[in-house]
């Protein structure tokens, strides 16, 4: 089965290799990580962020409180940036601090540990 993938920006990419490394990508958390590139959704489209374009990737936690009917409650969002020469590459959003950990390890082995970071 081939799939549509779409660059940051929002142009169709229509690269063999890059539709095959996303389907032998591994699944880890919102995003699959390959030999060749970084893939996540956005909206309804799969977008390709090749690892040689991505410098670093950082992971920002922001608190916010919001009222519901039980009363005040405080979620976490977690925006896990990748960043290249170029500025931020990609915003990807979770509320799901295990699958932004998976993803964050699978980065670390695709990039090398120096290149990904926390920040709280």
């Amino acid at each position: 089965m081939s799939v549509k993938l779409y660059a940051p920006a929002g142009d169709e990419l229509r690269d063999a290799a890059l539709c095959a490394d996303f389907e032998a990508a591994e699944k880890a958390g919102p995003l699959r990580v390959g030999r060749l590139a970084v893939y996540y959704r956005k909206g309804l489209k799969q977008r390709a962020v090749p690892l040689a374009d991505i410098a670093s990737a950082e992971l920002r936690a922001q608190s916010c409180r919001t009222k519901c009917c039980c009363g005040r409650m405080e979620l976490e969002q977690l925006h896990l940036v990748l960043s290249g020469a170029q500025g931020e590459l990609a915003d990807v959003y979770s509320e799901d601090r295990r699958a932004m950990g998976s993803a964050l390890a699978a980065l670390r082995a695709a990039l090398g540990e120096g290149a990904v970071s926390v920040q709280d």
